[in-house]
């Protein structure tokens, strides 16, 4: 997609690497690509085998998966199931799988904020 409005994008850190996020909540669930996991030697997983449809209606297969993804956004920890998925645009793709955790939550799509509750205090990305 395009950076439009309602494009919520932020930088987090997958060890050492700054990784670009996008956050979707009409994705289902989250996605990294395959060459970051693979350049990090992170634990890939076989992946049960399903498609995923992307935002131009075409359909990309999943390639594998990491059961618990550790990403810092920050100075905050998330850890998460993740999907191995060759997207483009951003390098990893954050869902409703993830913003489920989240619990309550506010989206600003004019300032392009996301504000939450995190382990007791309030977190703006």
């Amino acid at each position: 997609g395009g950076l439009g409005v309602g494009t919520i994008r932020f930088v987090a850190h997958i060890n050492t690497l700054p990784t670009r996020v996008l956050v979707d909540g009409g994705s289902s669930d989250n996605f990294l690509q395959p060459r970051v996991a693979k350049f990090l030697k992170l634990p890939i997983e076989p992946a049960p085998l399903f498609k995923v449809m992307v935002g131009n209606g075409n359909y990309m297969t999943v390639v594998g998966m990491i059961r618990e993804l550790s990403i810092q956004a920050q100075g905050n920890r998330f850890k998460l199931p993740i999907f191995l998925l060759p997207i483009s645009g951003a390098y990893l793709i954050l869902g409703a799988n993830w913003l489920k955790t989240l619990g309550s939550h506010i989206a600003y799509y004019d300032s392009l904020l996301l504000k939450f509750l995190h382990y007791g205090k309030f977190i703006t990305l």
